[in-house]
């Protein structure tokens, strides 16, 4: 269209006094400047700005990446990797110390055992991480007092062995719970006879919970595909806690819930050969009026879903797909095995049965051949025979900059809070999984703006159901500041602060999980 024609012309310098005008309202409403342009689009209009071809170095957008990236695994490395040897070594002496008391416990029939869950064996926990543990009867056994129906009495009682045998700080308040729980700090002393403390290892042992166990080897399989699941997966808990967004009492999304938010983004999303990340799941295929009994939309073609993403959802990956030339299309099963192996009674909702099929990835080759396949390129030549430089070329997994930067960005402008939930039960077939589903199957909210995070195998449990309204709005504009950190720095080698472009003082990883100011001191 011709402007100029209009008897007041519009110009280029009308659209910039708008885009001044609304830059200048976000600071002052937000405090930053979003911007939703994808990464790959960001660091081409970088270089091509700097006149940087390539990407590399030279402070360009490809070097804010690369250096992100860096940062990254080094600050996993130093603090995570480096660390978690001497800390499994002093978590297994205090469930070791914790099992020779429930054995000292004449409540448990003998052959009951300590068994750690959680964080300290899923992969996906800190050095820091309290040690999660519950007891495990033998099979087709009961507790010795035929009364105690939930478990509570004979948990009071091993409370009090574990005080006897030096535990401190022993509290049964939660005894009466749904799952009865006892906490206390195992005191790790010194091997040398001295009898000094060297550490307070935080622990709590439950009654039974075998869908937590279960849930356990679910996240650990995933943990141990790539070893950039692991990376993220400690910098977004960082960045989350540093960001005051990450404590369920204070109405805040807890960090195994931003596990389930990673991995679904994971298990939905593919590289592209212009290194790019795009949803697998963007053909909108839950707009059909016939949905299905999961609240997903028609089947679609498996043209769709021919690459795999990023990792493959463990509870839908068909095995038969591994034992596949790499670059074979990628395959889901049709229905999940329903049988006397993958799916029990739930353990406090006996009218409930739970579904807990995945594939565990239970050997070496096996987890080999998943990684041929997730470094192997689709080069598209299906009807054509492949030349040898075909025959080698590979896809290499994005760097984790890139993958935090699109991880942000998804969650602060893509994923559609209104109309659809996080969960992993949801295939690339028949695309993501609606609110209105969960409304009506289980109840779960569905007017307005609101995240909800499917449990993997507690299909009807929400693990975000703890957000409020005005918490996950902040949440939803942590993601977005996130996101605003890693363009501006890509863009202008500085994030904006008042209003003013500031370089940025040491590592764009620390502005990323800088501390929230406490506003109130």
């Amino acid at each position: 269209m011709n402007f100029a024609n209009f008897p007041h012309p519009i110009t280029g310098e009308h659209f910039a006094l708008c885009e001044a005008s609304r830059a200048k309202m976000q600071l002052e409403t937000l405090g930053f400047i979003p911007t939703s342009k994808d990464i790959a689009q960001t660091v081409s209009l970088d270089t091509t700005t700097r006149g940087n071809k390539n990407g590399n170095g030279g402070g360009g957008g490809g070097g804010v990446l690369e250096t992100l990236s860096q940062s990254m695994e080094q600050l996993y490395e130093d603090r995570y990797a480096k660390l978690a040897q001497e800390t499994i070594q002093r978590k297994v002496r205090a469930r070791d110390l914790t099992d020779r008391a429930l054995s000292a416990c004449e409540a448990f029939p003998k052959g009951t055992r300590v068994v750690v869950f959680g964080s300290s064996a899923n992969g996906f926990g800190s050095p820091h991480s309290d040690l999660d543990m519950c007891i495990q009867l033998p099979p087709s056994s009961s507790l010795v007092d035929k009364e105690d129906v939930n478990g509570s009495a004979s948990m009071g009682k091993l409370a009090e062995i574990l005080e006897q045998t030096g535990m401190v700080d022993v509290n049964t308040d939660r005894l009466t719970a749904r799952i009865p729980v006892v906490k206390f700090n195992c005191p790790i002393k010194s091997e040398d006879g001295n009898d000094t403390v060297l550490q307070l290892i935080e622990c709590d042992v439950s009654m039974q919970n075998p869908l937590a166990c279960i849930n356990t080897a679910l996240l650990r399989t995933y943990s141990g595909i790539l070893p950039e699941v692991r990376i993220l997966a400690a910098i977004v808990k960082r960045w989350a806690k540093a960001r005051n967004i990450n404590d369920p009492s204070e109405h805040t999304l807890s960090s195994y819930g931003y596990i389930i938010m990673l991995l679904y983004f994971l298990t939905t999303h593919k590289a592209t050969d212009q290194g790019g990340i795009v949803n697998v799941q963007d053909k909108d295929s839950a707009s059909s009026s016939s949905l299905s009994q999961r609240g997903q939309g028609q089947r679609r073609d498996g043209e769709e879903i021919a690459a795999c993403t990023l990792i493959p959802n463990l509870q839908w990956m068909d095995p038969a797909w591994l034992q596949t030339p790499p670059g074979t299309p990628f395959k889901e099963l049709d229905a999940k095995p329903s049988n006397q192996y993958s799916t029990m009674v739930h353990p406090s909702e006996p009218s409930y049965t739970v579904n807990t099929y995945f594939n565990p990835l239970n050997d070496e080759a096996t987890t080999t051949a998943l990684q041929n396949h997730l470094h192997h390129t689709n080069t598209n030549t299906a009807n054509k025979k492949p030349t040898n430089n075909q025959k080698q070329q590979k896809r290499n997994t994005p760097p984790v900059g890139i993958l935090l930067a699109s991880f942000f960005r998804y969650y602060a402008y893509e994923f559609d809070y209104k109309r659809h939930i996080v969960s992993l039960n949801a295939t690339c077939r028949y695309g993501p999984i609606d609110r209105e589903s969960k409304a009506e199957t289980d109840g779960w909210k569905l007017y307005g703006q609101a995240l909800c995070v499917e449990d993997p195998f507690e299909s009807f449990y929400d693990v975000a159901h703890v957000l409020k309204p005005i918490h996950f709005q902040r949440t939803r504009r942590e993601f977005a500041l996130a996101y605003a950190k890693i363009c501006d720095t890509v863009v202008r080698g500085g994030v904006k602060v008042d209003g003013d472009d500031v370089t940025v003082k040491g590592d764009l990883l620390d502005q990323i999980c800088e501390e929230v100011c406490n506003k109130d001191s």
